[in-house]
C-alpha cells in the first residue's frame, strides 16, 4: 500500500513539473518572439511569467537580467543574474556578465572578482581572459593606477595563447598604456626600449609574433618588424606546421613588399614543396622571382599560377611583362590578350596590349 502511494506522488509530482515546464516553454516562446520585435516590455512580462512556473531555471534568470541591461536597468539586471549563478554558480559566461554590469556601476572590486571567478570556472575561455584584460586596461588607464596593467598583461597573454586571432586588440590596447605612459615632448614612434616592452607583452608563439610583426609594420617601425617575421618564420619551421600557412603565405608577401626578394625566394620554395598548386604562393614566389632578376624563374612561377587561378588577371599581366622582357613579344602579346579578356576595363592590360602590338607592327614593318 505505502509502495502504491510513493508510486502515485510521484507521478503527480513528476506530471506536475512537466506541465509547469510546458507552460514556461510557452511564455519563453513569446518572450523571445518580442525581443524580434522590439516589443521590450512585453519581453519583460513573459520572462517574469516562464519565471512563475520555472523559477529555478537559471537560463530564464539570465536572459532576463540581459534584457534588463539591454535597457539600461542594471540593478535589476545584476538581482537576476545573482539568481542566475546561485542556480548554475559553475557558469562563467555568467560570472563575466554579473561582472560588468558591476564595472558599468563604477563598482570595481565587484566587477573584478566576478570576472576572476568567470575564468576559474572556465579557466580554456580565451574570451574570459580577454574581457578581465579589457576591464583592467580601463581601470588602469581611468584611474592612473598602473598596478593593474601587470594583471590584464598575464590575463592577454593566456587569452592570446588560447586563441592567437586575438594579438592584435591587444596590441591596440598595449599602444594606449604607451601612449599614456610616454613622457610629454617625447616623439612618436617605438623606441627600443617601448619595442621591447611591447615584445613582452606577448607569448612567444609564432602567430603571435607574426601579428606584432604587422602591428609594427603597419606603425612605421620597420626594423622591429622585421626582426619578429625573422622570429616567426623560424618558430614556425622548427614546429613544421602546417595550420599556420595562410598566415606564412603573408609573411611571404611581406618579404615581396619589403623587397627582401632572397628571403621570400627561400620561404616561398618551401612552402611551394609543401602546396605545389596554391595561387599564392606561386604568384608571390614569382614576384620575387623577378625582383632577383630571375626572369625564366619567374615566367615558370607565373604559368603555373595561371592554370591555378585562371580568372586573376595580374599573373597574366607579368608574365606578358617578363616574356617581353627577354624578347619574345608573340608570347607576351598572347598572355596580355587573356588579361585584356578577363577585365578590358583594365588600364594596366588595355595599355600593356597597345604597346605590344605597336612593337609587333614596328618589327613587322622592318622586316619587310
Amino acid at each position: 500500500m505505502v509502495r502504491k502511494v510513493l508510486v502515485a506522488f510521484s507521478c503527480f509530482i513528476f506530471s506536475s513539473f512537466i506541465s509547469r515546464s510546458l507552460v514556461a516553454e510557452f511564455y519563453e516562446k513569446k518572450a523571445d518572439e518580442n525581443l524580434r520585435n522590439a516589443l521590450w516590455d512585453q519581453a519583460v512580462e513573459s520572462y517574469k511569467g516562464a519565471l512563475l512556473f520555472l523559477p529555478e531555471n537559471a537560463e530564464l534568470h539570465a536572459k532576463l537580467g540581459g534584457l534588463y541591461a539591454m535597457r539600461g536597468d542594471v540593478d535589476s539586471a545584476i538581482r537576476e543574474y545573482r539568481e542566475a549563478l546561485k542556480l548554475l554558480p559553475v557558469s562563467g559566461l555568467y560570472h563575466q556578465r554579473l561582472g560588468w554590469l558591476y564595472a558599468r556601476q563604477g563598482r570595481d572590486k565587484e566587477a573584478s572578482r566576478e570576472l576572476l571567478r568567470g575564468i576559474l570556472c572556465e579557466p580554456h575561455c580565451a574570451a574570459l581572459y580577454r574581457n578581465y584584460a579589457v576591464f583592467s586596461l580601463n581601470r588602469a588607464l581611468r584611474r592612473g593606477e598602473k598596478k593593474y596593467i601587470d594583471g590584464a598583461v598575464k590575463s592577454f597573454k593566456r587569452a592570446i595563447l588560447l586563441d592567437p586571432s586575438l594579438t592584435p586588440e591587444a596590441l591596440q590596447w598595449y599602444e594606449k598604456i604607451v601612449s599614456h605612459t610616454k613622457e610629454p615632448g617625447k616623439q612618436a614612434g617605438w623606441t627600443r626600449e617601448e619595442y621591447e616592452r611591447l615584445r613582452t607583452m606577448v607569448p612567444d608563439i609564432p602567430e603571435a609574433h607574426f601579428y606584432l610583426a604587422a602591428f609594427l609594420k603597419e606603425k612605421g617601425s620597420v626594423m622591429y618588424a622585421w626582426r619578429e617575421l625573422q622570429t616567426a618564420e623560424n618558430q614556425w619551421r622548427k614546429k613544421g606546421k602546417q595550420g599556420s600557412l595562410r598566415a606564412q603565405i603573408q609573411l611571404l608577401k611581406f618579404y615581396y613588399e619589403a623587397k627582401s626578394y632572397q628571403r621570400g625566394i627561400s620561404l616561398g620554395e618551401y612552402l611551394l614543396a609543401h602546396v605545389p598548386y596554391d595561387y599564392q604562393v606561386n604568384f608571390y614566389l614569382a614576384l620575387c622571382y623577378q625582383g632577383r632578376g630571375r626572369t625564366e624563374d619567374a615566367i615558370a612561377a607565373f604559368r603555373r599560377t595561371v592554370v591555378y587561378a585562371p580568372d586573376k588577371i595580374w599573373p597574366y599581366i607579368y608574365l606578358s611583362r617578363n616574356y617581353e622582357k627577354i624578347g619574345d613579344l608573340s608570347s607576351a602579346c598572347f598572355w596580355m590578350e587573356k588579361a585584356y579578356a578577363i577585365w578590358p576595363e583594365n588600364q594596366s592590360a588595355r595599355e600593356g596590349l597597345t604597346a605590344i602590338r605597336r612593337k609587333l607592327k614596328t618589327l613587322e614593318n622592318e622586316n619587310i
